[in-house]
């Protein structure tokens, strides 16, 4: 090749470069106040979070940016903006729960001003409220609280959290053997006292022991999800607000599933969930198509030799 020639393209590619289009580059955020897994916050904080760029303010809505408690739920409140749009302020319209965990979810369809995308992980943190200093003592509120309804179950664990969206933390009892989830509601008068099982009692799968809380179609009521170890299954049942339950969705599990938590894998703001196996050893995810109905489970993470199999999750699934 002579010279002339290489100098040629080389000029030639130069040119070309020049007209291609700018990638966008994604927005990210910079800081956020309280920092992520922050402790002993106080209740009534406001958030706040700092993006490198400005916002397109009509891309944050109650699909892309959501605040919630593990007992309080869904928090209400208003959002301003400042720094030129770069800075997003929450601000609640009430105190969250002492000692609870306040989860901020951002969507990936979030945009900057000069339409930068958000990252397709979208982005979340948490942090924990204070609670009041307290002697480490524990005495009997009341007599015991029964869970039967007739018939014989086996209490095993239980969740926490306000169930019927009235200010006060309830307890969902989680049942092996009539395999069902039994809701006391609390007396809300400031004894911590709980009233009554609500019936019916909602069926389950068999054998459910760990749960988790989360409000997993966005409704503004708490739902749960559990694993039952026995039917294989996981079950998750959307709360109506009342402290009874919509519907159940009973899915299934790799054998003997005994963990479960939920957190947004895909950066889409809603919750998913994912649920650890005792046989196997392995971890199933189950996305959430945003009105608290879950796909299938893909298994991601397992013990096996073949380095190959350690990873099935086909698609952008982010943990």
């Amino acid at each position: 090749m002579s010279i002339a020639s290489h100098s040629a393209r080389t000029l030639f590619a130069g040119a070309c470069l020049l007209f291609l289009p700018a990638l966008a580059q994604a927005i990210a955020v910079s800081a956020t106040t309280p920092h992520g897994n922050a402790n002993n916050v106080a209740r009534g904080t406001t958030i706040s979070i700092t993006f490198d760029t400005a916002l397109d303010t009509s891309s944050i809505n109650g699909t892309t940016f959501r605040v919630w408690g593990a007992q309080s739920g869904p928090a209400a409140g208003t959002t301003a903006y400042a720094n030129g749009n770069a800075t997003l302020t929450f601000t609640p319209s009430h105190p969250f729960f002492p000692g609870e965990w306040v989860s901020i979810q951002l969507s990936h369809s979030i945009v900057g001003a000069n339409a930068s995308p958000m990252r397709a992980a979208g982005y979340a943190f948490q942090f924990q409220t204070a609670t009041a200093p307290a002697a480490i003592t524990f005495t009997q509120n009341g007599p015991p609280v029964s869970v039967q309804t007739g018939g014989t179950t086996r209490l095993y664990g239980g969740a926490i959290t306000d169930i019927n969206h009235d200010g006060w933390i309830d307890f969902i009892a989680v049942n092996e053997v009539s395999a069902d989830l039994r809701v006391l509601l609390n007396t809300a008068d400031g004894t911590g006292h709980l009233g009554p099982v609500l019936t019916p009692p909602q069926p389950i799968g068999i054998e459910a022991s760990p749960s988790v809380v989360a409000d997993f179609n966005f409704d503004g009521f708490m739902d749960v999800a559990t694993g039952n170890s026995t039917s294989n299954t996981i079950s998750v049942a959307l709360g109506d607000g009342t402290g009874h339950f919509l519907s159940v969705q009973n899915i299934d599990a790799p054998a003997r599933p005994h963990g479960i938590v939920a957190l947004d894998v895909d950066g889409d703001a809603d919750l998913d969930i994912v649920v650890a196996s005792e046989n196997g050893e392995r971890l199933t995810l189950y996305i959430n198509n945003g009105s608290g109905v879950f796909a299938q489970g893909v298994d991601f993470a397992h013990d096996d030799s073949d380095d190959a199999a350690r990873c099935r999750c086909d698609g952008p699934h982010r943990l």
